[in-house]
This record gives C-alpha cells, sequence and structure tokens, in this order.
C-alpha cells in the first residue's frame, strides 16, 4: 500500500511527493521554494512530456507564490527573522520562516490545481461545457445532509473502490503522437518495439530504469532538456512542449492498433483501441482485477441502478466484439468489467458514476479542502477563490 503522508487528497502529490522523504527531496528549505523545474513523481518520466511540463509550471507558480508572500508579508507574518538573535535561536527561526512560506505557498498551489481540476477537467470530462450550467461537484461547497442524516464525514481518509480504481483509466484516448512517443520510448529502453517485449522483459527494465533514476528530482533527465545556469529549463522549449500536446488532440486516426482482435479506430473509447505500447499495461490491469476479485460488469451495473446486459450485442453492438465477448464468457453475467466496462455501454453513464462514486471519494477528504484551506490559512485579508 502506497499511502500518503503528506496531506489528504487533491494535494499535487505528484509535485509535492508521497511521503515526507519525498518532500524534502523537492524542497531547497530556502525562502519556501521548490528546487527549479522539476517534480517528485518519478514516474511521470515515463509518460509523454507534456504531463510533466504541466507539473513543472505548477512548480513555478508555487516559486512565484512564496516570492510574493515574502515580499508582502501581510502582517508581518513572514518577516525575517533578527540578525540579533543567537545563532542556535536564529537556526529554528530560519527553519520556521522556510517552512511558514513553504506551507502556505503549497496551500495556494493546491488551491489552484483544485480549481483546475473541479472547473476545468471535470466538466470536461462529464460535458458539462457543452451545458447551459455553471454547476460542478464540488466537495468544498456545504452538503452536510446529502449522502445521510449523519451528514458528510471529513477527515477519513480516501476510501475508493477497487472497481472504480481499474474503470478510471483513458489508455484508449491515447493520441497517436503519444503512442509513437511511448513507442520510442520501447525501443529505447529494449531496442524494439513494444510488441516484441514480453511481460517478464518489461518489468525488469521498468525495474532496472526506475532504479537508475536520481532520488533528487532536480538531477533527472527530463525530455532532453538541458538546464542553464540557475537550474532552469529554456521557456521556449517548455512552451513548445506544452503547446504542441494541447493541439494534440485524440480524435479518430488511421491505426495500427492491438489488443487482442482485430483492429478497428483510435483516439476513443472503444473496443480495441488501446495502442500496442500499453499492451502489457492493459494485461497488467486484467490480472490485478482478477486477482482483487472485482466484480463482474452486470454486477458493477446494477449496484449503479443500471439495467444489466442481456445480451453480448447489449454490451457492444459491433457482431465482431460480440461474438469474441461470447466465446470468452459464454454468459454477459461472467463478463469481466475491466476491461470490458470501457468500451460498454457503460461510459454512457459516466455522470452517474461520478455522482456516485467520484464526489462522495471526494466528500471523505474535506479535512484538506475545508480545513487546510481556510482564509485564515492562506491569507488574513479578503479572500476570493481563484479562478
Amino acid at each position: 500500500m502506497n499511502m500518503s503522508q503528506t496531506s489528504s487528497y487533491l494535494d499535487l502529490s505528484p509535485l509535492y511527493g508521497d511521503t515526507q522523504d519525498d518532500q524534502d527531496q523537492i524542497r531547497t528549505f530556502k525562502d519556501g521554494k521548490l528546487k527549479p523545474d522539476c517534480f517528485s513523481e518519478q514516474r511521470m518520466l515515463g509518460f509523454p512530456p507534456g504531463c510533466g511540463v504541466l507539473l513543472i509550471m505548477f512548480n513555478r507558480f508555487h516559486n512565484y507564490v512564496v516570492e510574493q508572500l515574502a515580499m508582502i508579508n501581510e502582517n508581518g507574518r513572514f518577516s525575517k527573522p533578527s540578525d540579533k538573535l543567537p545563532k542556535e535561536m536564529a537556526e529554528k527561526a530560519w527553519i520556521k520562516y522556510d517552512n511558514d512560506l513553504f506551507q502556505t505557498g503549497r496551500l495556494i498551489t493546491c488551491g489552484l490545481y483544485i480549481n483546475i481540476t473541479l472547473g476545468d477537467y471535470l466538466r470536461t470530462i462529464v460535458n458539462l461545457n457543452r451545458s447551459n450550467t455553471t454547476w460542478t461537484l464540488d466537495p468544498r461547497v456545504d452538503m452536510d445532509k446529502l449522502f445521510g442524516k449523519d451528514g458528510t464525514p471529513r477527515g477519513v481518509g480516501n476510501q475508493v473502490s477497487a472497481e472504480f480504481n481499474l474503470v478510471y483509466r483513458w489508455h484508449s484516448a491515447t493520441s497517436k503522437r503519444d503512442e509513437e512517443w511511448t513507442e520510442n520510448m520501447y525501443k529505447h529502453m529494449f531496442g524494439k518495439p513494444a510488441s516484441e517485449v514480453p511481460m517478464h522483459e518489461l518489468l525488469a527494465g521498468l525495474g532496472k530504469w526506475n532504479a537508475s533514476l536520481d532520488k533528487d528530482p532536480h538531477k533527472r533527465p527530463f525530455s532532453g532538456l538541458q538546464r542553464d545556469s540557475e537550474g532552469r529549463y529554456s521557456d521556449d522549449e517548455l512552451v513548445k512542449i506544452l503547446s504542441d500536446s494541447i493541439e494534440d488532440c485524440a480524435g479518430q486516426l488511421p491505426s495500427n492498433r492491438f489488443i487482442y482482435i482485430t483492429l478497428t479506430s483510435t483516439g476513443s473509447f472503444g473496443a480495441n483501441n488501446v495502442p500496442k505500447a500499453l499492451r502489457a499495461v492493459e494485461i497488467l490491469g486484467m490480472m490485478q482485477a482478477r486477482k482483487w476479485g472485482l466484480a463482474t460488469l452486470n454486477e458493477f451495473r446494477k449496484f449503479f441502478g443500471l439495467k444489466p446486459h442481456e445480451t453480448f450485442e447489449s454490451v457492444n453492438s459491433d457482431p465482431v466484439v460480440a461474438d469474441h465477448l461470447r466465446h470468452l464468457y459464454d454468459h454477459p453475467d461472467y463478463i469481466e468489467m475491466y476491461r470490458t466496462s470501457h468500451h460498454s455501454k457503460l461510459l454512457k453513464h459516466s455522470l452517474i458514476i461520478l455522482q456516485r462514486v467520484w464526489l462522495p471519494r471526494k466528500l471523505r477528504c474535506q479535512w484538506f479542502l475545508v480545513l487546510e484551506l481556510r482564509q485564515h490559512s492562506l491569507s488574513q485579508g479578503p479572500f476570493c477563490p481563484m479562478r
């Protein structure tokens, strides 16, 4: 189990780390700042570089925020220690000064991240941006009696079903460009295409790659970029990576993808749409689901009040896909939730799933969202939500 010791959920742990040791590695311990242009989560280096650039932007935002906090020094909250203090007291005072700036800057940066997640990302994936409404699933609003007469629990951890963990995977929406990037990573690591790398070799290679990365995030390579004398990457190079990634939308593209059966279209949810480069990842997901003994697809649907599938054609209208399911499972009740949930009609009910699983999950995290992101924690003056 990988349990975060840094804070609760929506805490930007890919940037700040999952543990105190991770957090210590990313900090400079001077003026509340992070080491420039890096992030804690080393697994992100195995993703297309646009993902890492987003974290670098949050890194820069954090450092900008603590600079502003120190410069404004509202009500003397971030006053530098006096030069006249004895050495031992001065050392403790400077440690407190750095930590106060860091923790406040982290809360503000996480607040920006939360607003982006709830206001932009979440509204997009449930298609609310196309509706005439400003409503969104926001765990920070007052919902004391929404889920029962006893109110909404706070600060009890981040429980989420294993089924939701596996449903919430977007491999088939990978763009052609990101698929090619992943293939190139395979060729760099193994000297051959992803389709020719067996599972045992992949796992051993990833373990070796992970062990080769420096514990210090600032010393890890990133997308072949070179740092300047201040340890930062070129603004122009980062902007190019980010803008190219934003323009690279998933869509219906020519495909040579393969999971188990005949190839079809790419870039959207559906059967056979996962890139070959992620074939092993899909297999590992299936193996994990079986090991955990997860619910079947119909059991999962019944739990959310959806009608269970009575025929294979109900799961997928493509006769080829339905026939493959028939040969594998004999009856719709036996169909495994993962991967079939990714190309069945379950995705059409994404808002129901998010309302009944995602929101309660976030509400349990209100210790961080409500108790930590308070006005007094961020600023003693008038406070307006960041947009």
